[in-house]
């Protein structure tokens, strides 16, 4: 007989390791399945168009299967498949898994909780791997499903959905500007969540991406609801200040316009006098509350320097007597304990790194704020 064109072979090839990698009993030939139609779609330019909807369907099953090595192996092979199929597949294909993160209906909590964090690196993964030409359809289909879901009763989801939102807008939000008004006014309303923690933490850093990519009228609109939640003085003031510092270490040559009005709302909140009147007049409560609001001011106040520096010259000398009066004060030293000659022991933590929910700075891979 004779031999079969090299494309017809492949293309049996394709069929057949899509059926044991879907199908056969053992894991570990599932996991092999994937791995060797991995080589074989590397060989090739473009996937076959009959083979296209197959391979797209297929992914989804398996990101689910029971095996976590077959699951890890199924978002390798993602991130080939984006690259060589066409766009409405790829548009069909990221849509499939967005939808399969924030519809999962299982019951059991933990199983639930594993299934979201495989679909999110699958989705981190398509991001990271897919076409620019892709980034408008494919890229707003995500950002549009997303941003609907930031409304939902699970805290696990909003928090799994701002940070794919954050990976979307920062390498396509050029593209998906049909959808940052909405976006904007969720994550402006996820900022006053004060029952969990996270959830203003990661709505600021993904403003601080769409930041970047605003147009004018929408910047100013997020800086004057910035400004106007701060003037407030309302007792999530460290969230809005901490909202401004992320947005400008993003954009601060865009953040200078504004120092005018911001500089006054944040100097009234920390500045040397304040520092000097506070420190040994409130009962401890009200003093960590107050030393949040200090943090979040030094560190917008950095941020500012480092954005904008030629418009904050004029107040560089009353930040450098701050930040002299800042390094002085101890929280675990009291006043009376001073006068007594009595001061509190405490550890030496300079730079013991170790990242604690406390430590807002650090870059330990978490969310902290401004985290990139």
């Amino acid at each position: 007989p004779f031999p079969l064109p090299a494309g017809i072979c492949a293309t049996m090839g394709v069929r057949e390791l899509l059926d044991k990698a879907r199908t056969h009993h053992d894991p570990d030939i599932r996991f092999m399945a994937i791995r060797e139609l991995i080589k074989l779609l590397d060989g090739m330019e473009t996937i076959d168009s009959n083979l296209q909807q197959p391979v797209r369907s297929s992914l989804l099953q398996l990101l689910k299967d029971s095996n976590s090595d077959v699951q890890t192996n199924a978002v390798k092979l993602l991130g080939t498949v984006v690259r060589k199929i066409e766009n409405k597949q790829v548009i069909a294909l990221v849509s499939g898994l967005v939808v399969a993160l924030v519809e999962d209906k299982t019951k059991d909590k933990k199983k639930l909780q594993l299934q979201r964090e495989q679909f999110q690196t699958a989705i981190k993964k398509s991001v990271k791997e897919l076409r620019v030409d892709d980034g408008k359809e494919a890229g707003g289909q995500m950002v549009e499903i997303l941003t609907k879901h930031l409304i939902s009763r699970e805290v696990s989801l909003q928090l799994i959905c701002m940070d794919l939102l954050k990976d979307i807008v920062s390498r396509f939000g050029k593209d998906v500007g049909l959808h940052h008004k909405v976006l904007l006014s969720r994550l402006q309303d996820k900022l006053a969540n004060n029952e969990v923690e996270d959830i203003p933490i990661r709505a600021a850093n993904t403003l601080g991406a769409l930041a970047r990519f605003l147009n004018d009228d929408l910047f100013k609109s997020l800086m004057n609801f910035l400004m106007t939640k701060i003037e407030q003085k309302t007792g999530d003031n460290v969230t809005y200040i901490n909202a401004v510092g992320v947005v400008s270490r993003e954009v601060g040559f865009r953040v200078g316009e504004y120092l005018e009005k911001l500089m006054p709302l944040l100097q009234k909140c920390c500045s040397v006098k304040v520092l000097r009147e506070q420190v040994d007049t409130e009962d401890e409560k009200k003093m960590g509350i107050r030393v949040r609001l200090w943090e979040a001011c030094l560190l917008a106040f950095e941020s500012f320097l480092r954005g904008c520096p030629d418009k904050m010259t004029k107040y560089t000398s009353d930040l450098l007597e701050l930040f002299v009066e800042a390094m002085k004060y101890d929280p675990n030293l009291t006043g009376d304990d001073e006068e007594n000659g009595e001061p509190m022991e405490a550890e030496d933590n300079w730079g013991d790194g170790d990242g604690g929910d406390d430590d807002w700075g650090a870059e330990d891979g978490g969310d902290g704020w401004g985290d990139a």
